[in-house]
């Protein structure tokens, strides 16, 4: 499955690394001029041999529906002998710069992983889901897709669109109180959403349980969208390399602000990785590591050979670049991505402990918190943060609110930045390299104030995120830029003309 967001020559690379020879897409007036897209591609990719079609299309293109004519209704006949560890699908998982690595899963992985869903959500024959995640991702393909295929469970799908439909989310309670839906998955920038729009005449008790997942859940949003509706919402944890790994019990004991236990025939495990990412050592009893990962839910590797450096720091256990903690009763505790610690003089910061602190404001709808170069700490803590629709509320309240509320004075943001809405992936979480760009923009831009120039932020394949200082016509004094700038190292910036092609 490809995000239909990218643009015809990503789709081409992808369909490149992927070794595919056939393209099924939608017909003209789909969304996202998918049809045009494909057509595109067909030119940019010689190798691709087949175009189908489902809906109307062009010549030489294959119409889906006359191509299953022939097929029974139950099954496939394709001619293949398929085996357990073939793979099944390659979902492409996002990266900040070039093409999008290729994340095989093999039969296994996947039936794996919905039997595990199937069990620990309790999905029966008869119950409703409900995809509203693009069908793109994993989440949706296998958490509320095959998994409900597994038992006999109805899919209910939320349009092309699903959870970025405005009109679509503004008739989520509707659907769900329409078609009794019984269960569905979300993140928790959608759960905020959801919580500002219910009505309270509406019957939506046919929902049981709600899965979490893609980023930890803000503990205030969590209690007061259960208190609001009675859904119990489980918190889990996994990723497109490995499926669901854990999950809070339904019947047993949640911690709240935790994703759960690890789930049956699987293991995590936090350990200490050395620069080079090679094991170290087991973690202590709550003790934050790099959380490593096995189990029959794990893929193989990515298409890419050179993708695969670092990945398996012991034989099967797979680096899943995120930190966590395991307590005392095994319940994983995360503590953000490893690349998302903000370091300010030597001092780790897990950004969720300030987006805890923000979530308790009344005003505050959702939070996120990056690092923001700073020329004596290295970084220090900048949040962003979106408003709950109609209030009203100062930057400076909200920095004077976090610091009251932080565990320690390090962790306590510079700078509250308040807008209308935060960059998300396709799948709804937080994009948070869009907020670094701002974030580094922000500073230099601050610094060179007084000087007639612009600054533009972007990120680079080998320097990370660069900073582009444009000059006007007649004008360039590199020394006053340099001495402003050059105490932020490690971060580049690169000073241009107005004749430069950048």
């Amino acid at each position: 499955p490809i995000n239909p967001l990218l643009t015809p020559a990503q789709i081409a690379d992808i369909l490149a690394a992927a070794n595919s020879r056939i393209l099924v897409t939608g017909g003209p007036g789909m969304s996202y001029d998918v049809y045009e897209k494909a057509k595109a591609v067909r030119d940019l990719y010689p190798a691709l041999q087949t175009l189908v079609v489902v809906g109307e299309g062009g010549a030489g293109a294959v119409d889906f529906s006359s191509g299953i004519r022939h097929q029974p209704d139950n099954h496939l006949i394709s001619g293949r002998t398929i085996q357990e560890d073939d793979p099944s699908v390659c979902f492409h998982t996002g990266g900040t710069t070039g093409a999008p690595k290729l994340t095989p899963q093999s039969h296994r992985n996947q039936l794996f992983t919905a039997w595990t869903c199937g069990v620990f959500f309790d999905v029966r024959a008869g119950d409703r889901m409900l995809t509203g995640l693009p069908l793109f991702h994993a989440n949706a393909a296998i958490t509320t897709g095959l998994t409900g295929f597994l038992v006999g469970a109805t899919a209910i799908l939320c349009g092309e669109l699903g959870y970025r439909s405005k009109d679509m989310m503004g008739d989520f309670w509707q659907i769900v109180a329409r078609y009794r839906a019984t269960t569905f998955v979300a993140v928790p920038t959608i759960y905020a959403a959801l919580l500002d729009q219910l009505p309270d005449d509406l019957d939506v008790s046919s929902l049981r349980v709600a899965g979490c997942g893609a980023a930890p859940m803000p503990v205030e949003l969590l209690r007061a969208f259960e208190a609001r509706t009675g859904v119990r919402i489980l918190e889990g944890y996994g990723m497109t390399e490995s499926g669901v790994s854990t999950l809070n019990p339904r019947d047993g004991e949640r911690r709240i602000g935790s994703v759960g236990v690890r789930l049956a025939y699987q293991d995590v495990r936090p350990v200490i990785l050395d620069s080079e990412e090679r094991y170290v050592r087991d973690c202590d009893v709550d003790e934050v590591g790099v959380l490593l990962l096995k189990g029959p839910n794990v893929f193989s590797g990515y298409v890419g050979a050179r993708d695969n450096g670092n990945l398996w720091p012991m034989p099967g256990w797979l680096n899943s670049g995120d930190l966590g903690r395991r307590d005392a009763d095994g319940y994983i505790w995360l503590a953000g991505r490893a690349k998302d610690l903000i370091i300010r003089g030597g001092h780790n910061i897990d950004p969720a402990v300030i987006e805890e602190a923000l979530q308790h404001h009344p005003a505050v709808e959702i939070a996120a918190a990056v690092g923001r170069p700073d020329a004596y700490a290295g970084e220090v803590p900048i949040a962003y943060v979106r408003l709950t629709p109609g209030a009203v509320v100062s930057e400076a309240e909200l920095v004077e609110f976090a610091r009251q509320r932080v565990p320690e004075g390090p962790a306590a943001p510079a700078e509250v930045v308040i807008v209308p809405e935060l960059p998300l992936t396709a799948v709804g979480k937080i994009f948070k390299p869009e907020l670094r760009l701002d974030a580094v923009r922000r500073v230099y831009a601050r610094e060179l104030a007084d000087l007639p120039v612009s600054v533009r932020t972007r990120i680079d394949d080998k320097l990370g995120i660069v900073a582009d200082i444009h000059c006007p016509a007649g004008w360039r004094d590199l020394a006053r830029i340099k001495g402003r700038l050059e105490r932020f190292a490690p971060q580049h910036f690169i000073v241009h003309d107005p004749d430069d092609a950048a």
